[in-house]
């Protein structure tokens, strides 16, 4: 997933089956253990379907974000992606193309002979200022998954630094005495 799925163009939200058809369940974790920049976004994707998970105004370092959603048994592709920015007003140089008069012509002959004013085009650098975005950085991870019926899963990404990240399965193994243990999917 490129991180242009990040952009204002967000992807479909990802739509659960019903609580009566066969599902496994996932619980995402998304973890930041470093924070740059004023503007950040994370988007987790599975097949392409936006799955929306405590947004906030701002990730905040360490702090987890948590959803736990109904998936189908079926194989499927999940990505992640956190990116991190901030604006700045930055003096471009901009060309625009001009008209300008530049002499006269005239059209038809003799007594039907019309004179009128001739344009020309000219490209004029103009400065402006522009808001760009400056990346601080961005990482994203992806694997596929295959839920077994009434399975529970744990899929958990940690963002470290710019380029650096994983993305982690694990599946929930139920313990004698209600508890459970955590153990890397196959």
């Amino acid at each position: 997933m490129a991180l242009a799925a990040l952009s204002a163009c967000a992807p479909p939200i990802y739509q659960p089956p019903a609580l009566s058809e066969p599902h496994a369940t996932v619980t995402i974790r998304v973890v930041h253990h470093e924070v740059r920049g004023t503007l950040s976004r994370h988007e987790t994707l599975v097949q392409g379907r936006r799955i929306p998970i405590g947004e906030r105004e701002a990730i905040v370092q360490g702090a987890p974000l948590t959803r736990t959603v109904r998936v189908r048994p079926e194989l499927a592709g999940w990505q992640f992606a956190s990116a991190f920015w901030h604006s700045e007003q930055r003096l471009n140089t901009v060309y625009e193309t001009e008209r300008y008069p530049c002499g006269t012509q005239t059209t038809g002959y003799g007594a039907s002979a019309r004179s009128s004013t001739r344009y020309c085009s000219r490209q004029v650098a103009r400065q402006r200022w522009q808001t760009v975005q400056v990346s601080d950085g961005e990482c994203e991870r992806g694997f596929e998954l295959a839920p077994r019926i009434d399975q529970r899963y744990v899929l958990q990404f940690d963002y470290y630094a710019p380029g650096q990240c994983r993305a982690r399965c694990f599946v929930r193994l139920p313990q004698p005495g209600g508890g459970f243990q955590l153990a890397p999917c196959q």
